[in-house]
């Protein structure tokens, strides 16, 4: 059949390429680098608007998917070896599905408001609905 399989890292015996991993990894790494500067960039803004506040939230959505990717790819050779490994794998696995989702939803909460901006410049979007949303 053809498609991807979700499941491919869990087949029992399936290893991933030395290269991919450290793509990975180097990937990674340029994400964190870069989501970190950005964060701080807007931690140091004096207007912390709407905008600005939901870019910080898209920085750390970005930044947790990259830090918890990285440990996945390193952990993943060794899951098989120690217990401590594997569990740290899983929930790192599970940390990274949680804040890919994130990234997503805040990337499209920050469209909506932008759209929003340009369609009625005077229109007032509180806060208070944003963050309830995004709960």
């Amino acid at each position: 059949s053809s498609g991807i399989n979700a499941e491919w890292p869990l087949r029992p015996g399936y290893e991933l390429p030395l290269v991919t991993t450290v793509l990975k990894c180097v990937i990674d790494v340029v994400g964190i680098s870069a989501n970190s500067l950005s964060l701080s960039y807007f931690i140091n803004r004096q207007n912390k608007g709407l905008g600005n506040r939901l870019l910080m939230l898209l920085n750390v959505c970005d930044l947790f998917v990259c830090v918890t990717n990285f440990v996945t790819a390193i952990t993943y050779e060794r899951r098989q070896e120690d217990n401590w490994v594997e569990t740290s794998y899983n929930i790192c696995r599970f940390f990274y599905a949680m804040s890919f989702d994130c990234t997503g939803f805040s990337t499209s909460l920050l469209s909506v408001t932008r759209s929003i901006k340009v369609c009625r410049p005077f229109y007032r979007i509180k806060g208070m609905w944003i963050a309830a949303s995004f709960v």
